[in-house]
C-alpha cells in the first residue's frame, strides 16, 4: 500500500514539473521532440496534436505511433496513435494518448480537421476529451471536454508561420476531491527554409500561469529522406536531437530529451503511409 501511494506522488510530482499539470498541451512525434518543441509552423502527420491546420497538406491517408520514456520510468510513459485520411484542400484525423500506469493515468482523444482556406493559407481545429484516473481508498475518476485550434500561414515559399490556441477556455476537472483547471497554452512560431535540405524553426509558447518558453530547432536533411534534428529550449530548459529515415511506405523517427535536472527522455515515432 505505500509503494502504491509513493508511486502516485512520484508521478503527480515528475508530471508536474515537467508539464506544470495533468492534461496540459504536449509535444507530439519524435520530430518535434528532435526539435525542442519548436513545431507550431510544421506541417505533417503529427499536426494532429501539434497544429491541425497542418493536417491541410498531407496526400495520402497515415497512421502512427508514438512513444515517450520520460525519464526512463515507465510510470511516466506518454503513448500516442493516430490515423489522419485527407481529402482535396482539407484532412480528418483521429488520436489517442494515454499517459502512466495502473495506478494514475491520463487519457485523451481527439477529432481533428485541418483544411485549406487559401492559396498559401490553412486552418484547423480538434474536439478533445480528457479523463484521470487514481488509484487510491477512493477510486477518483474525472473527465472535461475542450478544444483547440490553429493558423498557418505562408509568408513567403521559405517562411511559414504558426499560431496555435489549446484549451483557450480553460475548462475544469471536477471530482469529489478537487477542481483541476487545465491551463490554456498559445503558441506562435515561424520555420524558415535556408535551402533544400536545412530549415530552421522557432517558437514561443505561453502556458496561462506560468512564463514563456523559447524553443528553437535545426533540421538538416543528410541524404534523400534521411534526417539529423537538434533542438534548445528554455522554462524548462532542454537540449534535444534525433533523427528520421523512410523506406517504401515506413518512416521511423527517434528523438531525446536532455532535461537540465531530471535527465534524458528517449522517444520514438513509426509511420505508415497508405
Amino acid at each position: 500500500m505505500k509503494r502504491k501511494y509513493i508511486t502516485v506522488f512520484l508521478v503527480f510530482f515528475l508530471s508536474a514539473t515537467v508539464s506544470r499539470g495533468g492534461h496540459d498541451k504536449a509535444d507530439h512525434g519524435a520530430r518535434s521532440a528532435a526539435l525542442a518543441g519548436a513545431d507550431v509552423a510544421l506541417s505533417g502527420f503529427w499536426s494532429l496534436r501539434n497544429n491541425q491546420a497542418g493536417l491541410a497538406s498531407l496526400k495520402n491517408p497515415a497512421g502512427g505511433l508514438f512513444y515517450e520514456n520520460r525519464f526512463g520510468m515507465k510510470e511516466l510513459g506518454y503513448q500516442s496513435a493516430g490515423f489522419v485520411y485527407p481529402f482535396q484542400n482539407s484532412a480528418l484525423g483521429v488520436t489517442a494518448n494515454y499517459f502512466g500506469d495502473a495506478l494514475y493515468h491520463e487519457s485523451a482523444f481527439g477529432l481533428a480537421y485541418g483544411m485549406k482556406i487559401a492559396e498559401g493559407f490553412s486552418a484547423g481545429v480538434q474536439l478533445d476529451y480528457f479523463s484521470s484516473f487514481t488509484d487510491s481508498e477512493e477510486l477518483v475518476k474525472n473527465n472535461a471536454v475542450t478544444f483547440e485550434a490553429g493558423l498557418l500561414y505562408e509568408l513567403t515559399s521559405d517562411i511559414t508561420i504558426g499560431v496555435h490556441a489549446y484549451n483557450p477556455l480553460e475548462v475544469s476537472m471536477n471530482s469529489r476531491a478537487a477542481t483541476e483547471i487545465i491551463p490554456a497554452n498559445y503558441s506562435l512560431g515561424a520555420a524558415f527554409r535556408v535551402d533544400e535540405r536545412l530549415l530552421l524553426t522557432t517558437e514561443v509558447e505561453k502556458t496561462q500561469g506560468f512564463g514563456e518558453s523559447v524553443r528553437a530547432g535545426v533540421e538538416y536533411e543528410v541524404v534523400d529522406k534521411t534526417f539529423l534534428r537538434a533542438g534548445v529550449a528554455t522554462n524548462p530548459g532542454l537540449f534535444s536531437f534525433g533523427f528520421e529515415t523512410s523506406w517504401n511506405q515506413f518512416t521511423l523517427q527517434l528523438a531525446s530529451s536532455m532535461h537540465e535536472v531530471l535527465g534524458f527522455s528517449p522517444m520514438v515515432s513509426v509511420l505508415y503511409e497508405f
